[in-house]
């Protein structure tokens, strides 16, 4: 009884806990946490070939009924996008603020992506990749 006590407190609660840390708990407040990761060559399709440093988090609390998601970056006051088309907190799509060019981001199955088009109609070549949070983690280390 004892040995099964000690492993407990040993091995399986910290590995709990542990596991507990990469839990989407956004289903409780209807948001979505990006995990941005660095990456030192142009990222294309959300894929770094050399990821860099993990960066930022970004949080958007997404309102169904307003059509509207709030953005909150690491270090920068929320900032609201009135026009979005939201399916759920997980599926989601906004323009940016004041752009008619075709510029807009969101939320497919939980991966985010961006579409940023420049004054020539370009799309900008992009050094932020967007990782999965165990990944982040990993690159933060």
């Amino acid at each position: 009884m004892k040995a099964r006590h000690i492993l407990w407190t040993i091995v399986v609660a910290p590995l709990v806990a542990f596991g507990l840390l990469f839990i989407d708990w956004g289903f409780l407040d209807n948001t979505a946490t990006v995990y941005m990761v660095e990456c030192k060559v142009d990222a294309s399709n959300n894929y770094c070939s050399a990821p860099g440093k993990a960066s930022g988090t970004v949080v958007y609390k997404v309102y169904p009924e307003q059509h509207a998601v709030v953005q909150q970056m690491s270090g920068i006051g929320p900032t609201r996008f009135p026009d979005c088309a939201i399916v759920d907190r997980l599926n989601w799509e906004c323009k940016y603020l004041g752009n008619d060019d075709g510029s807009h981001f969101g939320l497919t199955n939980g991966v985010f992506s961006e579409l940023l088009v420049n004054r020539h109609g370009w799309t900008d070549d992009i050094r932020i990749y967007y990782a999965q949070k165990w990944r982040w983690w990993i690159q933060w280390l």
